[in-house]
């Protein structure tokens, strides 16, 4: 299992304050002292423990206890990794050999903000490619009992993480979302 460097906490526009103090009240009761970095708007929120890598342990943060965050993920590193333009896919295929972990799902995400959403054609374009390439190095395999997150605060900057079903939101972003039949009235 490789190192837990910190938390990366989805949360609405707006929550990011709730959520840094929400996690610092939970990590603090069970010992774990840190500080949490939230931009306002930013619409998340990244926890890092003082302390060697793996002061923060899988179990000890459950999502079920959180209120203001949409997601958790725990993060292979304490800062976004920077990705070159011209091969972006390289250096996360290394990063990911190196934790020796498979996942069974890749999750490529920004902020639920109006920033991050000028993402969602760079993401569209670039996650079949990258799928594909983890695929053939044996790091996505659909038995793997956890997900990969990579979190894209633009296009060269990434957070990467995982989470596990019974430790997270099922929901991509953590946001449910609802469907309705097409002939259903709009309101």
């Amino acid at each position: 299992m490789p190192d837990i460097d910190g938390l990366l906490l989805y949360c609405r526009p707006g929550f990011e304050k709730e959520v840094a103090a929400e996690i610092q009240s939970i990590t603090g009761a069970k010992g774990i002292h840190g500080f949490a970095r939230a931009t306002p708007d930013s619409g998340f929120a990244v926890f890092q423990p003082y302390g060697p890598p793996n002061a923060l342990q899988q179990g000890q943060v459950r999502f079920d206890d959180l209120v203001f965050a949409r997601q958790l993920v725990f993060l292979f590193q304490r800062d976004p990794a920077r990705l070159p333009t011209d091969d972006r896919i390289t250096p996360l295929l290394g990063m990911l050999r190196a934790t020796d972990m498979s996942f069974s799902e890749l999750r490529a995400e920004t902020a639920d903000t109006n920033d991050a959403k000028e993402l969602s054609g760079f993401l569209r374009n670039f996650t079949p490619a990258l799928e594909s390439a983890l695929r053939k190095a044996g790091i996505l395999d659909w038995r793997a009992p956890q997900a990969l997150h990579l979190f894209f605060e633009d296009s060269t900057t990434v957070l990467a993480g995982f989470s596990r079903a019974e430790n997270a939101s099922p929901w991509p972003l953590g946001i449910p979302r609802l469907r309705f039949p097409g002939a259903a009235p709009s309101r």
